[in-house]
């Protein structure tokens, strides 16, 4: 053996050292849904495995998922294989992957109100000791699979047991919708969370021209300015204003005017018809506002 072989297998085997690898993956033979019940789930779902700090998660604090949730590893799903697949290597136990917390795997395709989740979580899921020397161990083998899940391990969403023709028994993953308010005050919350930036509604820490209600309200970033969401609009009387909005978010549209970029006054509301949906809302004005004017919408928290 080669002194540069030596070497190399020396750096292997002192790279394993003080790590123990977690294989967590779905079954090969499952059959995985949407919320509908009939739709298969698709690449736009990811699996992570991780913990959660401060929560014991559950349908009633849904809201509070992503500020809490930490990440060890990621799995798109695939859809030739019917599963979602990886293996994530636990360096050490230091928090929040301390031995007595619990692991779970979180799939869904988004973190927004209506997005689709399932959440999965043993009772024995327990993070393992992280090797202290000496050869590696043996993965450690977390699978979503028939004989080894329950349906009570679903905590969001849920797992179920069939018998095909067969005779072996295979697990459906099925999502759930997530059906939560998330509030101006949970966002700044999650979105501040490692910004000392003023996280106030009117504050405009990125400068874009677009206050903290404003981004929350279509579902930006506030600390990443973007003027393509601009607030300012030019138009001629009897034109419509159309505005994006996120569901669920708890705002107040207000439109104003000015014909000199200055001093904006709200417009009275029998001058416009307002329309909204949950993802747009329509201002169309009607009337004589004069030649030309400049329009402003702005979000305001709900009185």
């Amino acid at each position: 053996m080669s002194r540069l072989t030596f070497a190399l297998l020396l750096l292997l085997v002192t790279s394993l050292q003080g790590a123990r690898s977690i294989e967590w993956t779905g079954d090969l033979q499952s059959i995985d849904l949407r919320a509908d019940g009939m739709t298969p789930l698709d690449e736009s779902f990811i699996f992570e495995l991780g913990t959660f700090v401060g929560i014991i998660p559950d349908e009633t604090n849904l809201v509070e998922w992503e500020s809490a949730w930490r990440s060890l590893g990621t799995a798109t799903y695939s859809e030739g294989q019917m599963r979602f697949s990886n293996t994530s290597i636990l360096s050490d136990n230091d928090a929040p992957f301390l031995t007595t917390n619990r692991a779970y795997i979180w799939g869904r395709n988004g973190l927004a109100p209506g997005s689709e989740w399932i959440l999965i979580g043993r009772e024995n899921w327990k993070w393992p000791a992280a090797n202290g020397g000496g050869a590696a161990p043996l993965p450690i083998r977390w699978l979503v699979a028939s004989s080894l899940v329950d349906e009570s391990d679903a905590i969001f969403g849920s797992l179920s047991k069939s018998t095909p023709d067969g005779g072996d028994l295979q697990v459906a993953m099925q999502t759930a919708v997530a059906d939560f308010d998330l509030t101006y005050a949970v966002w700044a919350e999650v979105e501040f969370a490692e910004s000392a930036a003023d996280n106030s509604p009117h504050a405009d820490p990125d400068r874009d021209g677009r206050t903290n209600i404003l981004e929350y309200a279509q579902g930006t970033d506030p600390l990443n300015g973007d003027e393509s969401h601009a607030p300012f609009v030019f138009l001629r009387a009897g034109f419509a204003i159309e505005v994006t909005q996120m569901p669920e978010r708890s705002v107040r549209w207000v439109l104003k005017e000015s014909g000199t970029l200055r001093n904006f006054t709200p417009v009275p509301e029998e001058n416009y018809n307002l329309q909204t949906t949950p993802d747009k809302v329509t201002f169309s004005l009607n009337g004589s506002r004069g030649i030309t004017n400049f329009f402003i919408v702005e979000a305001e928290l709900p009185e």
